[in-house]
């Protein structure tokens, strides 16, 4: 059944519940979070109006060449230990099996953690001062990864650790110079959020149920698909 969002004094975006996975031959697919509903503040999901709810298409946010012959759409949150899996894993087979022929295309879907729309926030500020999304998005999956979830730690996923100076000092190690633009463009919800919430409306028109989810031609895939499945789809592509 389709889901759609509804805008009714307070917004939320839903998109889903409980957890699901595209059917596919592979006993291994990994489970994947449910995306029930999402808020782009630092908080947990707060109620606004209907007037308080903009959107905006923000700059577009590329891991590879934005030209290659296949782009892999992908929805994201930072805090989810299975795109943290996936960033690990089968990301790094897809690039090393076709290099600059494959790209990432990145939209923001926070919602698990109160430091996710933080986060989401640092990866359009991170493109915008100094053009360095891409090793931004690598540092904080990396950071979320060393420091708890290769330990088991996945309460962090829920927990305040994805603070602005931890987030500083990934934009700074992926080569961001502008330290102070990039403090306050973290602190202007006003502004990166409408891009955010662009993402989520995108996210809800092609029924995207949890993260990571991806869109590869006319085909969406919910869940960390293995690799088998998205080799299928990109050489259809080609």
């Amino acid at each position: 059944m389709k889901k759609y969002i509804y805008i009714i004094g307070a917004i939320l975006l839903v998109v889903g519940f409980g957890f699901f996975v595209v059917n596919n031959d592979n006993d291994d697919a990994m489970e994947f979070t449910a995306l029930e509903s999402s808020s782009v503040n630092d908080a947990t999901p707060q109620e606004s109006s209907d007037e308080e709810f903009e959107s905006e298409e923000g700059p577009k946010l590329y891991i590879g060449d934005p030209n290659a012959q296949v782009i892999i759409t992908e929805f994201v949150d930072y805090n989810c230990p299975n795109c943290n899996t996936f960033h690990r894993t089968v990301k790094n087979q897809i690039e090393d099996e076709y290099g600059d022929s494959v790209a990432f295309e990145i939209h923001q879907t926070p919602f698990i953690g109160p430091d996710s729309g933080r986060a989401a926030r640092g990866a359009y500020c991170s493109q915008i001062h100094g053009d360095v999304f891409a090793g931004y998005h690598d540092g904080v999956f990396d950071y979320m990864y060393d420091n708890f979830f290769a330990e088991g730690n996945f309460q962090a996923e829920f927990d305040d650790v994805l603070t602005a100076e931890v987030l500083t000092d990934i934009y700074t190690q992926a080569g961001g110079s502008e330290t102070n633009e990039f403090s306050a463009c973290l602190d202007d919800q006003m502004t990166i959020n409408k891009y955010i919430n662009n993402d989520q409306l995108l996210a809800a028109e092609k029924e995207v149920r949890g993260t990571p989810s991806f869109v590869v031609g006319d085909t969406s895939l919910v869940g960390p698909q293995q690799f088998s499945v998205f080799k299928a789809l990109i050489e259809a592509e080609l």
